[in-house]
């Protein structure tokens, strides 16, 4: 299986002072159940965007692992 790296914005998570969650998936409903299976922050009725990232987002989840903010 192919997987693809996906980032998923949230509202609520945005206030808390980060603005997405990054992660490895098959395809965009994949990415977002593991979100919200993962993440307090998550729920499918906030989630505001399931896209591919950017290089940079890759760093920010980088940023948030090592500061065990998920």
């Amino acid at each position: 299986m192919k997987l693809k790296l996906y980032k998923v914005i949230s509202q609520k998570t945005v206030t808390e002072g980060y603005d997405s969650i990054v992660i490895w998936a098959s395809d965009e409903n994949e990415a977002l159940k593991i979100a919200i299976d993962v993440s307090d922050n998550f729920d499918d009725s906030i989630i505001d965007e399931v896209k591919e990232p950017a290089f940079s987002c890759v760093m920010h989840a980088n940023y948030i692992h090592k500061n065990d903010s998920i």
